[in-house]
């Protein structure tokens, strides 16, 4: 789902309307809601007892996003002298879902955060 919402987000620069723009957008919600429970259940599996933990600072880092992102925009769109501070806003987020994309290839809710505990997914780590 993220590389949908890359795809999306890539694409809202060159939107031709505000329709086609409120389209896309609609496609990042989707998609970024469709992958919602696959990011809980990750957090399930490798957890294991610790599942609160795992869970609650992976939503930690969430919130920070959340509190830091207006700041971020409103600098980078401010700091645009050529009028392209939105479509660099969009690319960044583009590109930071591309790079979520990427890591995730590398994933492997198979093993537990602590070698040795068995997860809910019935797995034990070595």
């Amino acid at each position: 789902s993220r590389l949908l919402v890359f795809v999306a987000l890539a694409a809202v620069p060159f939107a031709g309307s505000a329709w086609t723009a409120t389209l896309l957008l609609a496609v990042v919600g989707l998609a970024t809601d469709l992958g919602t429970p696959a990011v809980w259940a990750f957090g399930q599996d490798v957890g294991g007892r610790f599942v609160g933990s795992a869970v609650g600072w992976a939503n930690m880092w969430g919130n920070f996003g959340v509190a830091v992102s207006p700041a971020f925009f409103g600098w980078i769109v401010g700091a645009s002298t050529s009028g392209t501070g939105w479509s660099v806003a969009f690319q960044a987020c583009a590109a930071v879902n591309l790079l979520a994309a990427v890591a995730a290839l590398g994933v492997n809710a198979s093993k537990p955060l602590v070698p040795g505990h068995q997860t809910y997914s019935g797995n034990r780590g070595s």
